[in-house]
């Protein structure tokens, strides 16, 4: 009864300035907190659900709390400018701010971490500090915000670029103070409030936030409240970010509730993902949600060049990480372009493998209107186009937000008054109320990866195409289809005629891509016939085609259903790809492949034939002469983790050597193992 009369006093307080009602009765208080806790007792994805969960309760008390001078500790503060870099062309979409304790400042404040900073300054007691009598950690946050600002000014040639500033969690009931303070800001230093893109990093449960300013409210409203506050900010600046995705407070919940404009993929997803196959596929899987949401993506901590090319497989858009550049104090020295990423593509061998020309051959070029446009301009564009029932929108940097249909204005235009309402600019509303979200994809993306984004969503007129981040087009339905009938005709021309399997163009495609990709065991195994011509010679060729349909089928049978690759070389000589198994086990799949071809061969000879073991057939010099049955022999390259190097004409090179061996052993195998870079010596001579 306690309870539920709890819940009821909770659903019928009040919120003042954007907290409820003070409730004076402890005891009532206590039973209220028991009852949020039970009802977000569900919510798993939260690390903490009540504050003293994050600071303790003797903290909330203000207990143990440095006795800082805050003033004197923001004239130590500085900030460090990061930039975030569009993964395949390398330009710098913008940079994130990072709070420093600049050189020269305090001994005891040197050695601390800004998230220390931050916590402390949370802790402390609501002293005022001036500044309109911001409490630490608000004013800590203006401070930080201020130098940021003053800082990407001095950036060269900034550009159509964006500044990423970090908002702390426990800030979020404070949006509008915080939103006035840095539109002061920009305006000091003549900056367009649509360059800020606000970032929430989820470090801390949102639930912390929640629960002072909604105590008691069940989760759905606290997440409701939240997405609410970020989006009013996001309207006020430029965009919404959600920072350290997939390792912190609430990413899913937040992400499908908010919709934000970037994703920030925690270091956890990036670090080491080209050697850890669970994380590739977490990773793609979390890209494949973005771009169907409309959401560009950004992978942090990127620090190896084997990480960025497993970030740009996974359709990654943008990275930021020591690979390219530390965090700079000085904003007159950071770079606006990276070279280095272009080099980057330019020297991994599966960059010219993707659909790029296909798909730019089927890019509508329809000119988007931007988000500042007014309505009026909006109607007149879609009067001059009467065939077109929406358009892109971008912003002023040339990314695109999303689509605005005819459809979503008819409420308007079939109204008495509807134009001059929307026309007015106090009674009105203007473009970005009518935007909608649409999966995007940058141009470089597989067909069938843009295929799969597409399908997802059964509701959208097609596509919006980047490059670059930038808007580069719009993809139809029927264009998209266009692209993968071309795409599958290129593939039925390389296909063997006999066996239908892969031949050697995307056999080579195979290699340069497997090759490049040094992040677990590969074995590569070219196989082909024992003593075909004397069994040709026999028989006939329809009778060797029956043979090789055999082998191709076995193959399927055997290698294909577990993922593996195949492919026909020709006449007599297949090609298998098997990632992800140990040496002895990839041995033993090709072993056991080749003992069932020689047992189902069999039956294509005649009983007497089978029984003595051998047919009487001229050998390639015309001598007459018994040869063994119809049997197979297999060239096995195995390829460890961390290998050197290669390319196809040195695999193909080591195959031709291996062949001649496999043919002469007695177990039909003959293998070899690539090297490592910590087993090859100074000069390539091996210890």
């Amino acid at each position: 009864m306690e309870m539920e009369a709890a819940r009821k006093t909770v659903e019928n307080g009040k919120f003042r300035d954007g907290r409820l009602s003070v409730v004076a009765d402890k005891r009532t208080a206590s039973v209220i907190a028991d009852s949020r806790r039970q009802v977000m007792e569900w919510y798993r994805p939260m690390f903490a659900l009540r504050r003293s969960d994050v600071l303790g309760d003797a903290a909330i008390e203000g207990e143990g709390v440095p006795a800082w001078d805050w003033p004197t500790v923001f004239e130590c503060l500085t900030v460090a400018l990061q930039p975030v870099v569009s993964l395949r062309g390398g330009r710098v979409i913008g940079y994130e701010a990072f709070v420093r304790v600049a050189d020269g400042g305090r001994p005891d404040l040197a050695a601390l971490s800004p998230r220390f900073l931050l916590d402390t300054a949370a802790r402390t007691p609501e002293i005022r500090l001036g500044e309109g009598e911001l409490s630490p950690l608000v004013s800590l946050e203006c401070r930080i915000w201020s130098l940021a600002v003053d800082s990407f000014r001095q950036v060269p040639s900034p550009g159509d670029m964006r500044l990423f500033l970090n908002l702390d969690n426990r800030l979020l009931g404070q949006w509008r103070v915080l939103s006035d303070h840095l539109i002061r800001d920009l305006s000091r230093v003549g900056l367009d409030p649509a360059v800020v893109s606000i970032e929430i990093n989820e470090h801390l449960p949102l639930a912390v936030w929640a629960e002072e300013t909604a105590l008691g409210v069940t989760v759905e409203d606290g997440l409701e409240a939240i997405v609410q506050a970020l989006t009013s900010l996001g309207r006020t600046v430029g965009k919404v970010a959600l920072d350290n995705f997939g390792a912190g407070n609430a990413s899913l919940p937040l992400l499908h509730a908010l919709q934000p404009d970037y994703v920030k993929f925690d270091r956890y997803f990036v670090d080491g993902v080209h050697e850890d196959q669970t994380k590739k596929l977490f990773l793609a899987s979390l890209v494949n949600i973005c771009h169907l949401m409309g959401i560009q993506t950004v992978a942090k901590g990127l620090e190896t060049a084997e990480d960025y090319y497993a970030c740009r497989d996974a359709g990654v858009d943008m990275i930021q990480g020591n690979l390219l550049a530390r965090p700079e104090t000085d904003p007159t020295k950071v770079r606006v372009d990276f070279p280095e990423a272009r080099a980057l593509n330019a020297q991994d061998q599966r960059s010219g493998q993707g659909d790029e020309r296909l798909v730019a051959a089927q890019i509508l070029d329809i000119a988007p209107l931007e988000r500042l446009a007014s309505m009026t301009d909006v109607f007149n564009r879609f009067r001059r186009d009467k065939e077109r029932t929406f358009f892109p929108v971008v912003d002023e940097s040339g990314e695109p937000i999303g689509l605005v249909r005819e459809s979503d204005l008819k409420d308007y235009t079939y109204s008495p008054y509807g134009k001059d309402l929307i026309n007015n600019k106090h009674l009105g509303r203007n473009l970005a109320a009518f935007v909608s979200r649409c999966p995007t994809v940058d141009i470089s993306t597989r067909a069938e990866k843009i295929l799969e984004v597409f399908s997802n969503n059964a509701q959208s007129e097609g596509l919006i195409i980047t490059e670059d981040g930038k808007y580069r087009g719009f993809l139809t339905t029927p264009s998209l289809l266009k692209i993968i009938n071309e795409k599958n005709l290129v593939v039925a021309r390389d296909q063997n005629p006999l066996s239908k399997l892969p031949g050697n163009a995307v056999i080579n495609e195979y290699l340069a891509d497997t090759l490049a990709q040094p992040d677990d065991w590969l074995a590569l195994a070219y196989i082909d016939f024992d003593f075909f011509k004397p069994f040709n010679d026999k028989y006939g060729f329809r009778q060797g085609d029956r043979a090789i349909l055999l082998f191709a089928e076995l193959m399927r049978a055997h290698l294909a259903n577990e993922g593996h690759f195949i492919g026909h070389v020709g006449g007599d000589d297949f090609f298998a790809g098997m990632r992800g198994l140990s040496p002895g086990i990839a041995e033993a799949r090709i072993r056991a492949l080749v003992r069932r071809f020689e047992q189902d061969v069999a039956s294509f000879y005649d009983e007497e034939t089978r029984s003595r073991g051998y047919i009487v057939a001229k050998d390639r010099e015309g001598v007459e002469r018994r040869m063994p049955l119809l049997s197979a022999s297999s060239a096995i390259v195995l390829v460890p983790p961390g290998h050197d190097p290669l390319d196809v004409d040195a695999i193909s090179s080591l195959i031709a050597q291996l062949k001649k061996d496999a043919k002469r052993a007695e177990s039909k195998i003959a293998s070899a193992t690539i090297p490592t870079r910590r087993e090859t010596a100074p000069g390539g001579v091996f210890p």
